[in-house]
């Protein structure tokens, strides 16, 4: 499966980079970002990565990273959202619809926190003893896929991927101090059998150039303590769906990411002491619990609509 980089191709993705460079703000936030409240307050976690090759990784955010961070948020009175988009785009909507689904969701993060609270997946590096070996760099849209609304209104950037483009829009164009990089070595392909390495490697010969460059431009851009990594190695197959799960993340992968946003979110949402009525705190807590209960709800669209007109009625 081939993979090499070309001159041809590293001058491709420099070009595209360049006209990156042109979108980024002339004046990011700088300084501390401190925001006073009263009450609870929504905390979104926007969560980039192509989906097949880290399925592992995003279950271990949703099963142990995120319950744990929610519960320590909960007694700031903060809500924790995750924006996990492989349950959020199905599978027969436009491309202009996952388009806007997935920088959508940014623009709400920016809604809510000023500055999203963003958190990319990745793994740059060639795999050592595979020649012309690398990993997935995520689907590029070509000029005719990406409609000319979504190019203005978001600035994109024709050459880059879905998952590249959530980059420049949530964290790099601005210098986000909320953002996270974290990026998996490839060693870890030694671990898995080999008929199993096409879930995790790109047969687009471009994907290696991008993924370097992606990789430089990060740690160019942001301090060390924003671009993470971790080692991880092939655990089991799992015989119903045929994914892959990996194990070694509970350490080097699961820490770094709980510790980096417990750290953001206390900085930006400093706790403050308050005296609450207990009636009002009981029904703060109430409408948490909704909240938390009701986010995640898919399909079903009929009936919500039906109970929702049928509350509008009545009021």
């Amino acid at each position: 499966m081939g993979c090499g980089s070309s001159h041809s191709y590293q001058a491709e993705v420099l070009q595209t980079w360049d006209e990156v460079k042109k979108t980024v703000q002339s004046r990011p936030h700088k300084g501390k970002l401190v925001v006073r409240r009263s009450g609870w307050k929504t905390v979104r976690i926007f969560v980039s990565s192509t989906f097949r090759d880290f399925h592992a990784e995003r279950e271990t955010l949703v099963k142990e990273v995120f319950p744990d961070l929610r519960v320590w948020c909960e007694k700031r009175r903060l809500y924790l959202v995750d924006c996990d988009l492989r349950w959020g785009v199905p599978k027969d909507t436009t491309t202009e619809e996952t388009l806007r689904t997935c920088l959508g969701e940014i623009d709400r993060c920016y809604s809510d926190n000023i500055m999203p609270f963003f958190l990319n997946l990745t793994s740059p590096e060639t795999h050592t003893l595979l020649r012309f070996v690398c990993e997935r760099c995520g689907w590029i849209p070509n000029r005719n896929e990406v409609p000319q609304s979504v190019i203005e209104e978001y600035r994109w950037v024709m050459g880059l991927s879905v998952t590249e483009m959530e980059v420049i829009h949530g964290a790099y164009r601005v210098d986000n101090p909320n953002s996270l990089f974290m990026m998996r070595n490839a060693k870890f392909l030694d671990s898995v059998p080999e008929e199993h390495h096409p879930v995790f490697v790109d047969p687009n010969p471009i994907a290696a150039d991008k993924l370097k460059m992606l990789k430089d431009m990060l740690k160019n851009k942001f301090p060390s303590d924003q671009v993470g990594y971790y080692t991880c190695e092939f655990e089991h197959i799992d015989p119903d769906d045929g994914r892959v799960y990996l194990k070694g993340l509970d350490k080097s992968f699961r820490d770094q990411i709980f510790n980096f946003f417990k750290k953001r979110i206390s900085q930006q949402y400093p706790l403050e002491e308050v005296t609450t009525d207990p009636y009002k705190h009981a029904q703060e807590s109430h409408e948490s619990f909704m909240k938390s209960r009701s986010t995640m709800v898919l399909g079903r669209n009929e009936i919500l609509q039906k109970i929702s007109d049928y509350i509008t009625a009545l009021l």
